[in-house]
């Protein structure tokens, strides 16, 4: 995963081209060695003045060198590769680059999976890490970097599992999948995505474009990513539209940009049926301009739960909050969640330690420690340790 999958291809070609370049030069060796067997004065001449032209004649044995040179099997292998290897070496080529194509456009099907899994499961009012969980549901494999592009909207009620660890190495001009609303599960199942690199200037910017009525993240882990978009941008969701769940999750090491409403978890979120619970924003940048959280830029509505934004800088114009940058709805209901040694900053109004501005909307049992919270402009207003 390492390597392009359109280079891939190339690196195939560039081996069959030097193969085919070995076997041609050792046909023109064994129809040397045949003629300096057969022809008394071959010894006399170059290896070159021997195979330049399978009509190159003796000048003291015509006959029987011109017979031998048309007869040997070195002569004929040499005489079919000249001819076809260079076209054969073209349609191998095509055929390559093509398979590589459609790889690295995302084309195919995913293959089964089939085996156990680890996945939080609800255990009853909360969710906990199982693993060696069995499948009842249909699964399929993602193992690739062209994998994950080939998963789109997905399909609800089957799940998309990691088999290892996967690094991205191109520039994306778009969120992975989930374009139009992902409504399948995305299992992480222990492993960790790589380098992911966004920059667009269109909106639903993240991993995951848009996470659907059914959609789910569970256990993903999203590493050194730099994410950057228009509006409603996040690590893992620029925008939750109609329900969902993401849990046990983790955006690591990353740096996440837009205009409004920029999220290290989810840019956008407005649905009452979206649960964010056990998730973390850990050693990340998340920068925007208005509606900026360490884990949400814009509830209207979330509920989320024992989430921790660590070590962070949050950073925007106005409506910015280590953990919701602005929460605009009473269905809005956060709990257990924690803000911990991060730099919140914002050069307008409505900065706060743990929310920026809330119009409504539920906080319970939250936490803001070794944090500090400031207006770059002396104009900023509405400046707080927990509040905006």
């Amino acid at each position: 995963d390492s390597i392009s999958p359109m280079i891939i291809p190339v690196f195939e070609c560039l081996h069959l081209y030097i193969v085919y370049i070995i076997i041609n030069n050792c046909m023109m060796l064994i129809k040397y060695s045949y003629l300096k067997s057969r022809c008394d004065c071959s010894s006399t001449l170059s290896p070159v003045a021997l195979v330049q032209s399978l009509r190159q004649i003796c000048p003291c044995c015509e006959c029987m060198f011109h017979r031998a040179v048309s007869k040997s099997a070195g002569a004929v292998l040499h005489r079919f590769l000249k001819k076809v290897g260079g076209a054969v070496f073209v349609l191998l080529l095509c055929v390559v680059l093509f398979t590589g194509a459609a790889s690295a456009s995302g084309e195919g099907e995913l293959e089964d999976y089939s085996g156990t899994v680890n996945l939080w499961v609800d255990a009853g009012g909360y969710f906990e890490l199982q693993s060696g969980c069995s499948l009842d549901k249909c699964a399929k494999a993602v193992s690739s970097a062209a994998d994950l592009c080939k998963i789109g909207n997905g399909e609800s009620g089957t799940l998309y599992i990691l088999t290892r660890d996967i690094y991205f190495t191109e520039l994306m001009s778009s969120s992975v999948f989930g374009e139009e609303g992902f409504v399948g599960t995305f299992v992480g199942n222990g492993f960790t995505i790589y380098n992911l690199t966004i920059s667009s200037l269109s909106e639903n910017v993240g991993f995951v474009g848009t996470l659907g009525e059914s959609g789910a993240l569970n256990g993903v882990v999203l590493s050194n990513a730099r994410i950057s978009g228009g509006s409603k941008v996040g690590g893992l969701v620029g925008y939750a539209s109609s329900g969902g769940k993401i849990i046990g999750c983790s955006v690591v090491h990353s740096d996440i940009e837009g205009s409004d409403y920029v999220g290290g978890l989810v840019g956008y979120a407005s649905s009452a049926d979206l649960n964010v619970d056990y998730c973390t924003v850990t050693n990340c940048s998340i920068s925007g301009k208005v509606g900026v959280g360490g884990l949400v830029g814009f509830a209207n509505p979330v509920c989320a739960g024992w989430c921790n934004v660590e070590n962070c800088c949050v950073s925007g114009s106005s409506n910015v909050g280590g953990l919701v940058g602005y929460a605009n709805s009473e269905i809005v209901h956060v709990s257990y969640c924690n803000v911990i040694n991060c730099m919140i900053t914002a050069d307008g109004s409505n900065t706060g330690g743990l929310v920026g501005s809330v119009v409504k909307g539920n906080f319970t049992s939250c936490v803001v420690k070794n944090c500090t919270v400031a207006g770059i402009k002396s104009s900023g207003e509405n400046i707080g340790g927990l509040v905006g």
